[in-house]
């Protein structure tokens, strides 16, 4: 569960939800959070300084679910997607590409393997086998990006993010 959070540092809201993620806004109080988790059906995994983790369900495929507030106000949430192999989780990717583009619009940042390697060559990383797909969105009021990655340190697992935050416009 760690190294989940330490891979990710931002928020996003699927398609579909009226608020910025699942039932709060960027700013909202973060109180209730364990409680209308629990009432979503997730199972608490972890909280403090602010951090929340739940165990739940979403797009019909289990997911862990993570809140960050600060100064008790809702700031940031994500999705991670577990898989077993990286082929499931493109799989899983390409089937919501097209909701989120959909609902989003055309993404502000379209990087699939090859483009994704070259983007990191252009800033000085070179990649061998660049295995990650993104798309990012800088929307007025929030920033969303939409991944799919082989896990870090974790052999033959892969993840799809779902990161969403406050715009800094």
């Amino acid at each position: 569960m760690k190294y989940v959070l330490g891979l990710l540092c931002s928020l996003a809201t699927l398609p579909g939800q009226a608020a910025d993620f699942r039932f709060l806004d960027f700013g909202d109080h973060c109180q209730d959070i364990v409680m209308q988790e629990r009432g979503m059906g997730a199972t608490l995994e972890s909280s403090g300084h602010g951090r929340y983790t739940f165990r739940g369900t979403h797009l019909q495929h289990p997911v862990t679910i993570a809140y960050e507030c600060r100064n008790e106000r809702f700031s940031r949430g994500i999705f991670v997607f577990e898989f077993h192999d990286f082929d499931a989780a493109k799989r899983f990717f390409n089937r919501q590409k097209g909701e989120f583009i959909a609902f989003y619009g055309v993404p502000d940042l379209d990087q699939g393997a090859a483009g994704y390697a070259d983007y990191m060559a252009s800033i000085g990383f070179e990649i061998e086998d660049a295995h990650q797909y993104m798309l990012g969105w800088e929307l007025p009021d929030k920033n969303v990006l939409f991944g799919a990655s082989p896990a870090a340190g974790e052999a033959g697992r892969a993840l799809v993010t779902v990161d969403i935050a406050p715009s800094q416009k």
